[in-house]
């Protein structure tokens, strides 16, 4: 009898294990792009008025995109590739720091750092977004700079990248700025003290990787932004769009190209505030993802003087606190934007659509826990518009991981062929 209750228990248990491996166990997610009925959509295209980026490119020569990443970014890839990329001295984010922050190491590591960089998902963006544009498009030139403080210290870096058609001569460059580099330094000193290092070995897995993936490396990006670290996140755009520009002439402006994740949105467009616009003729903004309805409010709050950690000017925040109580805080930085960098203006007119010099393409993954869609909103000088997508991510039955739904809007093919052709998507 008592090998039969043995028996029962362990069967028990083995089923029981049996059945938590099939709730914990991963499947991926078929990517997928569309527009939901809600929208503005119901009326006509969700594409009247806009223009893909296959038709900027052949219209104008170069096509010049600007590029920044989001909260919880790594820079330099993950933690777990270190020894690998730079070598056994470097196998933690302290060891990354001391290196990056010694001007000879630094200067030794420069291959290991581009190497680093070239290896993340900024930059597989890059080629997979041309090779959508232009089949015969080739990278013929890149570049690795340091943007250093006054003090010396490291704020970021850009990575610039040049693709051109040895047959047409035309070209496409990327600049993508990192403010991350700074980011990472706040928060090794924040969440990697001895005393919090023993309290994370008693953390669950589940709870640790939640932990560090949305909060300690996420949303503190976001904390920083509205207060302190607002101007030197600002800074590398600014010196982003500063390089991309510095060859155009006031009399021949451009159409620029934004493409910017999650809270660098905010980043970008309060930078890009802040800047002669002199150069540029018409902006076509992508957003992969977005916090607009989060960190709304607290720009307003730093304007409003109540938030003592704020340092420098918001012009986009400024905005908010001046806006109307509707409580639409995702539109009103756009709508600021459009109607304060006024650019050179040509002027387009779209099928149907009211003129404008503006277009916001809007992505979101209705499981992304940090991106919200864009509200109604149709304002003077721009048109705007929700893409809801799906992005290839793991989930287990009834949730999706959040994290990696968040960091997968630049690996998600349809959306990278919707921003070149502006063709699809489906309605749904």
């Amino acid at each position: 009898m008592n090998l039969i209750k043995i028996a029962t228990v362990v069967a028990l248990m083995f089923c029981g294990a049996c059945q938590s491996a099939r709730l914990v166990s991963i499947k991926p997610v078929k990517t997928a792009l569309y527009v939901p009925s809600t929208t503005s959509a119901d009326e006509g295209s969700i594409n009247d008025g806009f223009t893909g980026l296959k038709d900027r490119y052949e219209s104008q020569a170069p096509l010049k995109i600007l590029q920044s990443h989001g909260m919880s970014n790594h820079p330099f890839g993950a933690e777990k590739n270190f020894a690998t990329v730079f070598g056994n001295d470097v196998k933690t984010y302290r060891d990354l720091i001391q290196v990056m922050t010694n001007e000879v190491s630094r200067v030794r590591q420069r291959e290991s750092f581009v190497a680093a960089v070239e290896a993340s998902s900024e930059v597989s963006f890059q080629t997979n977004l041309v090779a959508q544009i232009d089949t015969q498009l080739v990278p013929i030139r890149t570049g690795f700079e340091w943007l250093l403080g006054v003090e010396g210290q490291v704020d970021g870096y850009l990575y610039q990248r040049v693709f051109a058609n040895p047959i047409s001569g035309r070209e496409v460059q990327f600049i993508y700025a990192n403010w991350g580099v700074s980011a990472i330094q706040d928060k090794v000193a924040a969440f990697y003290d001895p005393a919090n290092e023993a309290l994370r070995k008693r953390q669950a897995c589940a709870n640790k990787w939640l932990k560090d993936g949305v909060i300690s490396w996420g949303l503190s990006d976001a904390s920083r932004y509205v207060g302190r670290k607002q101007d030197a996140y600002e800074k590398v755009v600014l010196e982003g769009f500063r390089v991309l520009t510095k060859d155009v002439n006031d009399s021949a402006p451009i159409d620029l190209v934004v493409v910017v994740k999650s809270l660098g949105s905010s980043v970008a467009l309060s930078a890009l505030l802040k800047q002669d616009s002199t150069k540029v003729d018409t902006v076509a903004l992508y957003l992969l993802s977005h916090q607009w309805s989060l960190v709304g409010g607290a720009l307003r709050a730093s304007e409003e003087g109540s938030s003592p950690a704020s340092d420098g000017a918001n012009p986009a925040g400024f905005a908010l606190q001046l806006a109307d109580s509707t409580d639409r805080q995702a539109g009103h930085i756009l709508e600021v934007f459009a109607n304060n960098f006024k650019p050179q203006g040509r002027i387009f007119q779209g099928d149907g659509e009211q003129p404008h010099w503006l277009e916001v393409t809007a992505f979101t993954d209705p499981n992304d826990l940090l991106s919200y869609p864009l509200p109604d909103i149709l304002g003077a000088n721009m048109l705007a518009r929700n893409v809801y997508v799906k992005n290839r991510v793991f989930a287990v039955p009834g949730f999706v991981v959040s994290p990696t739904t968040h960091n997968e809007y630049d690996s998600n093919k349809a959306l990278i062929k919707f921003m070149v052709t502006n063709e699809g998507p489906e309605q749904k």
